[in-house]
């Protein structure tokens, strides 16, 4: 039988402090950069809140089905029954919450339950893969000081919490932090050459990616019951969503208010948590951009441009294969305003000048493109159209309107999507459990309809020394029209 994951990595036990999680004024900047929970836990409170307002009863409903399962967690005990009682449980709530609550808010609510439910089930498989390996014996000690200051938030808050759901939510913050600081390094993972475009990797990167043995390995070794569950956190979900609702909650996950749990922080703390995610965008745009003949003009749209950074990946590969950038042109479509106005400053900081006059992001989404798609496809050109991580966050039934509309088809070269394996949309919870709080539907990746599929690529590719399965988190996959197969 295999060692537990932690025990086969040969770490000193690493420590956290109560500053790595809540630092303050004196705390060294390095660390408070890296206490990127610290908002979230002074928002948890509020997780369970319906219109921002406390409403017992469903705080209660909540907290009284995954209560009894936080201790059997923390100790590595969950077992079979305990996974289906999660199930149950999630199932209910995501019933009675549509049939309770308008639609933005039961679903909203129904993501907080998927993140408070993965929560569960991460820590409880870090002790089964042995963390008490690597976790220093005085981190019980910050778990302790860390569970009191929950209590007394809560009761500032006027918001009451039990004693083992405080200690719970102490246990996760800290060993998410363990997590973290064994797999999130200080150093550059991805770096880039302003002047060639050239990507890259510090040697570190496998190490840095090998967490992913612990969530695919799951494909072999998780049962039925727990891969069910997991689905359901990540994309099951959202059965039954209207187009609204679900823009609704893609807009307000990427915003920046109040509101939003996930910080801005946050957002670059995955970025070093997700080496595999710009190192696997750089490796598509360069292919993107190495199979067209740089003579051809090329018109590429990219659907959920976000802050732009494929357009910038796009750039570096022109820029390190040499090819006329004057032929190629980007049109970008990103409903969010918050991230599109990053777009600019991004460009800048990566290649040291402003976006190319004609490198434009569009304040729109898929929706938008479908009702008035001659917008962006030119005449005489290559037309492409491209999705970097963005199709999982997109309205299934509006990509299927994309694959099967036949003017598309016939004006379109390629579809190229690059995306997270569908794998990854449900063994996510057992590396980046917060995340299950987005509105994300992982059946996207594969849609394919009459159009000729071919996966080009996985990113990380390294097989497993104990299961018949890799580390792929990512791939390149391409679709060409039913005409041009």
């Amino acid at each position: 039988m295999a060692k537990p994951f932690f025990h086969r990595l040969g770490l000193d036990p690493v420590y956290v402090t109560f500053e790595d999680i809540l630092p303050d004024p004196s705390t060294a900047d390095r660390i408070r950069e890296r206490a990127v929970y610290k908002g979230l836990i002074h928002k948890l409170p509020q997780f369970l809140n319906v219109n921002g307002h406390v409403n017992k009863t469903i705080r209660e409903q909540v907290e009284s089905r995954l209560h009894p399962m936080r201790p059997q967690a923390w100790a590595g005990r969950l077992a079979a029954g305990d996974f289906q009682e999660l199930l149950d449980a999630f199932l209910d709530f995501k019933a009675d919450f549509r049939r309770n609550l308008e639609a933005c808010e039961a679903y909203a609510l129904i993501n907080c339950c998927a993140a408070l439910i993965a929560q569960i089930l991460f820590v409880d498989n870090c002790f089964k893969e042995g963390l008490e390996e690597v976790s220093h014996p005085e981190n019980q000690e910050t778990i302790i000081r860390l569970a009191h200051y929950i209590r007394d938030h809560y009761a500032v808050s006027q918001v009451p919490i039990r004693e083992d759901d405080a200690r719970f939510y102490a246990t996760y913050f800290v060993v998410q932090t363990v997590f973290d600081k064994i797999f999130v390094g200080d150093e550059d993972i991805v770096s880039y050459d302003p002047e060639t475009g050239q990507v890259y990797l510090t040697d570190n990167y496998d190490f840095y990616t090998a967490y992913l043995e612990v969530a695919n390995s799951k494909l072999v070794t998780a049962s039925d019951i727990e891969k069910t569950l997991c689905y359901e956190l990540t994309t099951g979900w959202g059965d039954g969503i209207d187009a609204a609702t679900w823009n609704a909650l893609n807009r307000d996950y990427y915003s920046r208010s109040e509101d939003n749990f996930f910080s801005a922080d946050y957002d670059e703390h995955l970025d070093k948590m997700l080496p595999q995610f710009p190192y696997g965008r750089a490796r598509a745009a360069g292919d993107i951009i190495g199979a067209w003949d740089g003579v051809q003009p090329f018109n590429l749209i990219e659907i959920g441009a976000g802050s732009g950074a494929f357009a910038v990946d796009l750039f570096m590969a022109l820029k390190m294969q040499g090819k006329d950038r004057t032929r190629l042109s980007y049109r970008g479509l990103e409903p969010s305003e918050e991230m599109k106005e990053v777009y600019r400053q991004n460009f800048l900081n990566r290649t040291g000048r402003s976006p190319l006059a004609d490198w434009q992001i569009d304040t729109a989404g898929l929706e938008e493109f479908l009702e008035d798609y001659n917008r962006y496809l030119l005449n005489d050109v290559t037309n492409v159209i491209v999705f970097s991580y963005a199709a999982h966050h997109c309205y299934r039934p509006s990509l299927h309107r994309l694959i099967e509309d036949p003017a598309i088809q016939e004006q379109v070269e390629k579809i190229y999507i690059l995306d997270a394996t569908l794998e990854h949309g449900w063994t996510k919870v057992y590396y980046m459990p917060l995340d299950c709080r987005s509105p994300e539907d992982f059946r996207n990746i594969t849609l394919t309809g009459d159009w000729h599929s071919q996966t080009l690529w996985h990113e990380p590719f390294k097989p497993l020394e104990h299961y018949a399965v890799s580390r792929a988190w990512c791939a390149l996959r391409q679709l060409t029209p039913p005409k041009k197969a």
